[in-house]
């Protein structure tokens, strides 16, 4: 009893939190690596910061539930900062970012509501 009571808690605290990750790329479709990546979350303004790696691959995980609003960025390029995407408990988004060869000090700003990619299956 006491070994399938601690066996459950890991899963329980898997499904408690949201992630999102993508893939950074630049208009030809090539990959951008090492990316920065901000997530902050809008009501509390907590942000938490990644890198993309060496593929352009990102991922920031152990969200709270909540809206979120994205930024990225890279010498080089504009910038790139979609906000109102909404994460629900145990959800993985995907969020894949298109960067736009120009300045750093230019930003691209994404506000309409494109549907997250859910990329995991219910089994």
């Amino acid at each position: 009893m006491l070994t399938a009571l601690c066996m459950s808690v890991p899963v329980a605290a898997q499904r408690s939190a949201a992630s999102l990750s993508g893939t950074v790329t630049d208009q030809s479709s090539a990959v951008i690596p090492k990316a920065h990546v901000t997530v902050t979350e809008t009501a509390t303004g907590v942000s938490t910061s990644a890198q993309a790696n060496e593929q352009g691959y990102f991922v920031v995980s152990n969200l709270n539930a909540g809206s979120y609003k994205l930024h990225v960025e890279k010498a080089g390029f504009e910038g790139y900062e979609r906000t109102g995407i909404v994460l629900q408990v145990g959800q993985p988004a995907t969020i894949d970012v298109i960067l736009k060869v120009g300045a750093a000090n230019q930003q691209v700003t994404v506000t309409g509501e494109m549907p997250l990619v859910n990329t995991a299956t219910k089994r």
